[in-house]
């Protein structure tokens, strides 16, 4: 998953474009195949930063709500796939790509490939809560694992659960965020886009929040606004071995 200010222009492009359409028009006049396209490689940037502006587009009656969710969920599960091929196809190598793997040794990625093996659905579970861990991660269970059919299941699953919750809820609240943004702002797109940034926000914190390593994570970033050290911070939540171990497919 790329950063924030990487990812916004892209999709204030797109709310602003729905926006500024015709009262009488919306992006369901385009050809559908084109939405869905659309949507799944913006998810190939940002998984939730789409989502949230797919569920405004929703509420804003923009785009059909299946071709909506289809998209997300297409793209976050082709995403998925396309992870674990590249660590398919590259083997122990792959463990090796700095651009990818982030700051985890190849240790710590064999590690998460036998906690996958012993527990496909709680690695899977975990790295869709845990910020910045998804990519390395499913590299290493590509290149590290056997259990296929156990990623294809469990990711399909993960992404069919978390896709329509995320969209749900922006469907529900969105229009609570952008209406203090509209008040100082004004109305169109403006105040949408930087809706969809505090919601984003709010969703890489609630993520953070969920796990030990994530919060001493967020407890770092905030301390180096005053100069703290750093606290160790375990770099993937794989358990250590002689865990529990035992689920099955």
């Amino acid at each position: 998953m790329v950063s924030l200010h990487v990812a916004m222009p892209a999709v204030a492009a797109a709310i602003g474009s729905g926006s500024l359409l015709p009262n009488d028009a919306t992006l369901r006049d385009m050809p559908a195949a084109a939405q869905i396209g659309a949507i799944i490689l913006g998810t190939l940037i940002s998984e939730d930063l789409v989502c949230i502006a797919v569920g405004m587009l929703i509420r804003r009656e923009q785009i059909s709500p299946w071709i909506g969710g289809l998209g997300c969920f297409l793209g976050i599960y082709i995403g998925d796939l396309l992870f674990f091929a590249i660590g398919r196809l590259g083997g122990m190598g792959v463990l090796r790509w700095k651009f990818f793997t982030r700051r985890l040794s190849p240790e710590r990625l064999q590690a998460f490939g036998a906690w996958f093996d012993r527990r496909p659905w709680a690695a899977i579970a975990m790295c869709r809560v845990m910020p910045g861990i998804r990519v390395p991660l499913y590299l290493a269970v590509g290149a590290l694992t056997k259990r296929t059919r156990a990623f294809f299941w469990w990711t399909c699953f993960f992404a069919f659960v978390w896709t329509p919750g995320l969209i749900g809820l922006v469907v529900l609240f969105g229009d609570v965020f952008v209406a203090p943004f509209e008040r100082f702002i004004g109305g169109g797109w403006k105040p949408v886009a930087l809706a969809i940034v505090a919601m984003y926000l709010i969703v890489r914190l609630a993520m953070l929040l969920a796990t030990e390593a994530g919060r001493a994570k967020l407890l770092n970033r905030v301390g180096k606004l005053w100069g703290r050290k750093p606290i160790a911070v375990a770099e993937d939540p794989a358990p250590v071995s002689g865990s529990p171990s035992g689920a099955a497919d």
